[in-house]
């Protein structure tokens, strides 16, 4: 089982692919085509491709043979008309086809294994002009659905190559759609930038249940063959949540910036505190799980202490909004 991550670099500098031996936790290549940055990753239904998408700065879809550890070919991800693709994903049936979008782009690609090389098709969108974010293929490759900057979802047959529905025509999601799930029990759920997760059905979506999280979400994955589905989002929270029920339950969080300081109070091994950009927050170890958490916006704590009785808590700033260095102290009952 391999999992595949990408970097982000500066201009000029490779980004490198990273293939890991997920149950051995080993790295075992590292890939260098792309410059400045992978935009996206996906592997082909037998594991035996892995394709990449380079970012604005790159702007190259690559195939790579997985056992080898080799690029097999590659090509621009988008025409000269079109802006940059952003998103990537092969196909549920075939390891010789996947699909790109983005920027006034869709394409559907062919990969000729006899020639080694990668032929795209242009799905025709009509009027609609539309920055795709995420995409996720049916399980018989009949269709593929986009989720749009626009805050409607558009889907894709991949046969004919045109877009046959678009939706919501009158409500659409608000901050856009992030991520997209198709669920074994049918609908496609909707992950948007407010922070609504919600279950849509019909050829117009229509909303039929929905929830809140906290944060623009940015990942919506299946447990499995479980009733269950994950919901991942960009204030560093992970929830879980049942298809029948549709209710959200926080199962982990985290620091969204850097973790400056971490301190134990004297005599308890069992909590401890961090502190970061905009928080503080207090931990149990036994549970792994956040007791506490005290927000201070616009604020950066560098440093953080606990009182020997454990009732104050006090933090640094390096500087207030007076340019003086300021101390916060938070009294706990």
């Amino acid at each position: 089982m391999y999992v595949a991550s990408g970097q982000v670099t500066c201009i000029g500098f490779k980004a490198d692919i990273i293939l890991w031996d997920f149950p051995k936790q080993e790295l075992l290549a590292r890939l260098s085509l792309h410059e400045g940055k992978v935009e996206g990753l996906s592997f082909s239904p037998r594991g035996i491709y892995l394709v990449s998408l380079g970012g604005q700065d790159d702007g190259r879809v690559m195939v790579w043979d997985v056992s080898k550890r080799e690029a097999v070919c590659g090509s621009p991800a988008s025409p000269r008309s079109a802006g940059n693709a952003n998103v990537v994903m092969c196909s549920s049936c075939r390891d010789e086809m996947f699909v790109t979008a983005g920027n006034f782009t869709i394409r559907v690609w062919e990969l000729d294994t006899a020639t080694k090389k990668i032929h795209p098709s242009e799905c025709y969108a009509g009027q609609l002009r539309r920055i795709t974010v995420c995409v996720q293929m049916t399980d018989d490759d009949g269709d593929f659905y986009l989720g749009t900057t626009s805050g409607d979802v558009l889907k894709v047959n991949t046969s004919s190559k045109v877009v046959t529905a678009c939706g919501p025509q009158k409500k659409k999601f608000s901050m856009g759609v992030t991520a997209l799930l198709l669920p074994k029990t049918g609908g496609l759920i909707v992950g948007t930038g407010e922070g609504t997760v919600a279950l849509c059905t019909g050829s117009d979506f229509q909303v039929k249940k929905r929830m809140r999280v906290e944060g623009a979400v940015t990942s919506l994955t299946c447990r499995g063959q479980d009733d269950q589905f994950f919901i991942g989002t960009n204030k560093g929270q992970m929830y879980r949540s049942a298809y029948a029920t549709f209710k959200e339950e926080l199962v982990a969080v985290c620091h969204t910036e850097a973790v400056n300081d971490i301190v134990f109070p004297e005599g308890h091994s069992d909590l401890f505190v961090t502190c970061s950009t905009n928080d503080i927050r207090v931990w149990y170890t036994p549970e792994r799980l956040e007791r506490l958490r005290i927000t201070v916006p616009n604020v950066t704590c560098h440093a953080v202490e606990v009182t020997r009785d454990g009732m104050v808590i006090a933090s640094a700033d390096p500087m207030d909004f007076a340019g003086s260095p300021a101390v916060l102290v938070l009294q706990l009952r």
